[in-house]
């Protein structure tokens, strides 16, 4: 049985805390009328986070329903993030609405350069197969220490403090854990740091956001069964700052951001020489979007991937997209929001993407909802271009085109909130690894149609 004590301190109260079991608060998921897609959205408070056990950012997600986070080991090492029943590879990460989805392989998406200090709320749009992670505003003052071990070697500690500068507020968070492991060729070691800087007025608002992670640990069968003695090394940084400005009748927000991602993979970590790759991939842009008072709104955004890779080689893609619409447009009982646009990409066109949600009141505790949402997806690099004995890529790969759609109610009582959903995904052009044969390698392809059809 795991051992864990904790303690919490402010520069106003400090009070240590030991247990040799924690019984846990339970966990609310809520839905709101919130966000760019207020009628799909699943949403776990800061209050709520603070309930889960120290150093569980990965798991999060895992309190929504139709959600299925599949560990590859303890610890947050590195997790795959199904949407009802959706590949990994579909799910997207964001951070205050700039995505961060990792362009070589969905397994390292969930890798998010943060400390569980510096959230707010966790948004998961299921029927838009988006995360969004918001970040908690830096105070003038406070700070928070914690800390936890167990077997196995298992050691973890938060320490984040707010301050500031005149006028400016600051968070500045460290996050360090690790473990021998539970078997074999399972130890970790993961480092995560972050700085978050706000100045606002009444005018309008500049923030800067700086994370960064590093992961090295044993990846026993991570990637092959055969070999169980793989080896993996990754640091991560991330970098975004944002200029909004709030004008009579509309507000304008810019935002710029980058992400570098490098990864170390050993085949056998006994014999490196016999099979290592290296890969560095980069993200970057710039996005700029007007909203009115009459909930209507444009962005515009630009971005660019690239890779440089032992295996798979360099290659990189430029993008452009343009959005617009209305969010959270209400009349009488109705409420609805509309989003249309596209991104382009010269290799495989115009990428599409439309989200249309309505509901209605039924009376002041009970709500109905319809919701579709139409998604394209680029294949990864890894879909793309990896080459090995076992896995093939495929440089002439289709994007992938789903329709989702979904209709339930939403019941808020006085100490109850109750939801039921029904949904049918048809997705086209799905890309998937497959086998011809049992002793053939596994090849990314565009496979037949698809439809999911389930409720929760």
């Amino acid at each position: 049985m795991r051992l864990f004590f904790s303690l919490l301190f402010s520069i106003f109260f400090a009070y240590p805390c030991f247990s040799g079991v924690v019984e846990l608060e339970p966990i609310t998921i809520s839905k709101f009328t919130l966000g760019r897609y207020p009628l799909d959205a699943d949403i776990l408070l800061a209050e709520d986070i603070k309930k889960l056990p120290l150093f569980s950012l990965e798991k999060i997600a895992d309190y929504s329903s139709g959600v299925d986070i599949r560990q590859r080991a303890p610890g947050g090492v590195q997790q795959d993030v199904f949407l009802r029943g959706a590949n990994f590879e579909d799910t997207r990460l964001a951070i205050e609405g700039i995505s961060i989805s990792d362009p070589q392989t969905g397994h390292f998406t969930m890798e998010v350069p943060l400390t569980r200090a510096d959230l707010k709320e966790v948004e998961v749009y299921k029927n838009s197969r988006l995360i969004n992670i918001k970040l908690a505003a830096p105070k003038t003052k406070g700070a928070v220490f914690a800390s936890s071990f167990g077997e196995h070697a298992l050691f973890e500690q938060l320490l984040s403090v707010n301050f500031s500068l005149k006028s400016i507020k600051n968070r500045l968070s460290f996050e360090h854990k690790s473990s021998k492991g539970d078997r074999q060729d399972t130890d970790f070691e993961i480092y995560n740091f972050s700085f978050h800087s706000l100045w606002e007025n009444q005018a309008g608002e500049i923030q800067f956001l700086l994370g960064s992670t590093k992961r090295d640990f044993g990846a026993n069968s991570f990637y092959s069964s055969h070999f169980s003695q793989e080896e993996e090394h990754i640091s991560q940084r991330f970098f975004s700052g944002r200029f909004s400005f709030r004008g009579e009748g509309f507000e304008l927000d810019n935002a710029i951001f980058f992400r570098r991602h490098w990864d170390k993979f050993i085949l056998d970590r006994h014999n490196p020489e016999f099979y290592t790759n290296y890969h560095t991939t980069y993200l970057y842009g710039f996005e700029t979007g007007i909203e009115f008072d009459n909930k209507a709104f444009v962005d515009i955004k630009t971005r660019k991937e690239k890779i440089t890779s032992t295996n798979l080689g360099n290659h990189s893609r430029t993008g452009a997209g343009l959005y617009l619409g209305l969010k959270d447009k209400r009349a009488g009982g109705f409420i609805f929001d509309l989003e249309a646009g596209f991104d382009y990409y010269r290799e495989w066109g115009c990428l599409e993407s439309l989200h249309l949600g309505l509901g209605y009141s039924l009376s002041d505790n009970l709500k109905f909802q319809f919701i579709f949402d139409r998604l394209c997806r680029k294949p990864s690099f890894t879909e793309l271009y990896y080459i090995s004995p076992a896995n093939k890529g495929d440089a002439s790969l289709k994007s992938q085109k789903t329709n989702n759609f979904e209709a339930g109610f939403d019941y808020y009582g006085e100490n109850v909130k109750l939801a039921f959903g029904v949904f049918l995904n048809k997705q086209a052009e799905t890309i998937d690894w497959v086998k011809d044969g049992p002793t053939d390698p596994w090849q990314a392809k565009n496979i037949e149609d698809l439809k999911i059809l389930g409720f929760d």
